[in-house]
């Protein structure tokens, strides 16, 4: 008998609980809210601030917890979010990191947003919180760092290439300062007689002079003539640019010009053996859909590089695309892409727009939605 009203009793306990989880309609409370440490110092790195909270809910348990600061310029945002087991009164931290240079002055805790297990939330802004007596401030120190980096050195070995039979290497050595945030970035680019470019680039720890070197290489067969380093991008880790063309870096007395021979030279742009996509209707009305675009391609000389296709809604303002590079070039490829469309992509038949092919050499074969109906059909979308 005991044991039959135990059971009973249990069951009455559960039961009670899954009804009060599924008729929780209230949403939790914030209790108490602190900003660790108040004021912060960014130049010379990095700094953590720690948001302590409680937050309490009468029912199903409060799960999740956000914050978002934002600078005095509206631009710049920092925040955090948590979720925890669900509990009736959750007390925990949250940790914001403010990155070296962030803009200086008085930050705002401009938002916090909670809920409990049953779904049910609460957002304060700025001034809900200032109503509610939380902290909203935080003190935020750093020198602005406004400068362009600099290119001090730039040279480039050997002077003149030549790809009759293979690929040249031109290695470019640089150096590069930035008087606070430190240069992190380099790009250059050489450009052919007739236009085309070879680009490469590095990425490094910010520092305040960086030297280093580039492997530039130029394909079998590449166009012949006199190249121009036309451009050198030069950036530092607070976002500050340099850019300089062949007459920019002239003026500082760096030589631009690099001789590129070639007996054989490849012009021939690459061709399109086929191209597919299925499957050739989606839905996406419940939620994003795949197609797979497949095609062959050939180039009989430097190889194919890489292939881009666009597709194009039915009014042209969706358009989404694939893109596959292939690293070594080679002679002949098969392939595949795979485009996302979005939820609710806008409805009817739609068309390959463009179809990109580039071989290692710089030539480009380029398809219209024309000549891409004939070839893929339309992709209808429901």
């Amino acid at each position: 008998m005991r044991q039959h009203l135990f059971c009973v009793a249990l069951l009455a306990l559960v039961s009670t609980g899954v009804s009060f989880a599924e008729d929780d309609t209230t949403p939790p409370e914030l209790k108490a809210l602190r900003i660790s440490p108040a004021e912060i110092q960014t130049s010379a790195g990095p700094a953590e601030v720690t948001l302590n909270f409680t937050i309490t809910d009468d029912a199903s348990g409060a799960n999740y917890f956000e914050a978002v600061f934002t600078d005095p310029s509206g631009g710049e945002r920092r925040s955090a979010s948590g979720k925890f087991n669900p509990t009736r009164s959750l007390t925990e931290s949250a940790k914001i990191t403010f990155p070296r240079f962030s803009n200086g002055g008085e930050w705002e805790l401009s938002r916090v947003f909670i809920s409990d297990a049953a779904g049910n939330t609460l957002s304060l802004d700025t001034d809900a919180l200032r109503r509610g007596g939380f902290p909203t401030q935080l003190q935020v120190k750093s020198a602005k760092d406004t400068v362009s980096p600099k290119l001090t050195a730039l040279s480039f070995a050997p002077p003149e290439v030549d790809t009759s039979k293979g690929p040249g290497v031109v290695k470019v050595n640089f150096t590069a300062t930035d008087d606070l945030s430190g240069v992190n970035y380099l790009e250059l680019s050489f450009a052919s007689p007739s236009g085309t470019f070879k680009t490469v680039s590095t990425k490094f720890e910010p520092a305040g002079s960086f030297s280093n070197s580039l492997d530039v290489t130029f394909p079998a067969r590449s166009e012949p003539g006199q190249w121009t380093l036309n451009t050198v991008f030069v950036a530092d880790a607070a976002g500050n640019t340099l850019v300089l063309s062949a007459e920019g870096l002239a003026a500082l007395g760096f030589r631009t010009t690099l001789e590129v021979k070639s007996a054989w030279p490849d012009t021939r742009s690459p061709e399109l053996a086929s191209v597919r996509f299925s499957p050739e209707a989606i839905d996406t009305s419940q939620g994003e859909a795949v197609v797979t675009v497949e095609f062959k391609a050939s180039a009989d000389v430097s190889g194919v590089k890489s292939f881009e296709v666009v597709f194009a809604s039915p009014s042209g303002v969706m358009s989404p695309k694939g893109l596959a590079t292939f690293s070594p070039a080679s002679k002949e490829v098969s392939g595949s892409v795979k485009i996302t469309f979005p939820k609710s992509s806008e409805q009817g038949a739609w068309t390959l727009l463009t179809l990109i092919l580039s071989d290692e050499a710089g030539n480009t074969l380029v398809l219209g939605a024309d000549v891409l109906a004939s070839k893929a059909g339309v992709l209808q979308v429901r």
